[in-house]
């Protein structure tokens, strides 16, 4: 870890990312929004609003940072029992009580499933658990989870603050279907959901348009499809925006596997 720490004086303005905000704003983040940016109806008509440098005791929560390498580099670490290229950095006794239970289910969020030292569990829509920590201020996001099952783990960080839970069944979806061995549905058919795979081989992956007609639609208004599939919101926050097409007529085209069950 090469890039844990950092002197502000140091940082190379023209290599830093801008930080940004989209849609509508906390009231606070009003205070942080760069002199003579229009914040006009930002909620009706949506967009990346820049935010200024700011500085926040919270940041990198206690002056702790990475590169986006490097926490790939701590994954693969976490994910197997501690060894880094034929080096063991942490026992496995460490990495153990980092994911040792601390907290009764019955006391955790909804989109939390496990809570343990030093990482909590989310559940995907395919109903399977990946492992991570999660963290965002405003203008920033990041996400770290892996599963063991299927040798998979995602590392995001944006230069913006979202709903994490947006992206990880649709990180992890992607990166099944690129990256792990599919062969596992024989032992879990929950995984098929992310490649068409089942035991009788691989399922027709068919092109979908969904077109709604909408009445009395403003001319900045967005219309937006949520449903129980990852790739149409996964009933997380507001879902996917669709696209005009023609007069009070909103569509999108989607690929889902065969006998995909739709609810939206």
């Amino acid at each position: 870890m090469c890039t844990a720490s950092f002197d502000v004086a140091d940082l190379i303005p023209k290599l830093t990312a801008r930080v940004y905000e989209w849609g509508d704003l906390w009231g606070f983040e009003y205070n942080l929004i760069i002199p003579g940016v229009d914040t006009t109806n930002l909620l009706g008509n949506p967009r990346y609003t820049p935010i200024c440098t700011y500085d926040d005791p919270v940041y990198g929560a206690g002056s702790l940072y990475s590169s986006a390498e490097e926490l790939c580099n701590f994954l693969i670490m976490i994910k197997d029992d501690g060894i880094y290229k034929g080096k063991q950095i942490l026992s496995k006794n460490s990495v153990d009580m980092i994911f040792s239970g601390q907290v009764g289910r019955e006391y955790l969020p909804p989109w939390l499933v496990d809570l343990k030292m030093g990482g909590y569990a989310m559940q995907l829509d395919n109903d399977e658990a990946v492992w991570g920590h999660t963290g965002a201020d405003p203008g920033m996001s990041s996400i770290l989870f892996f599963n063991r099952d299927i040798d998979l783990g995602v590392v995001v960080l944006a230069n913006r603050f979202f709903d994490i839970r947006d992206l990880i069944s649709w990180t992890f979806a992607t990166g099944f279907k690129a990256f792990s061995n599919h062969n596992i549905v024989q032992k879990n058919s929950n995984w098929s959901l992310y490649c068409g795979k089942t035991k009788d081989g691989y399922l027709n992956e068919r092109t979908v348009a969904i077109r709604v007609h909408v009445k009395n639609v403003q001319d900045n208004d967005l219309i937006y499809i949520n449903g129980n599939h990852h790739k149409i919101g996964g009933w997380i926050s507001k879902g996917i925006p669709l696209f005009m097409s023609g007069e009070n007529y909103w569509s999108r085209e989607f690929a889902f596997y065969d006998s995909t069950k739709l609810m939206f």
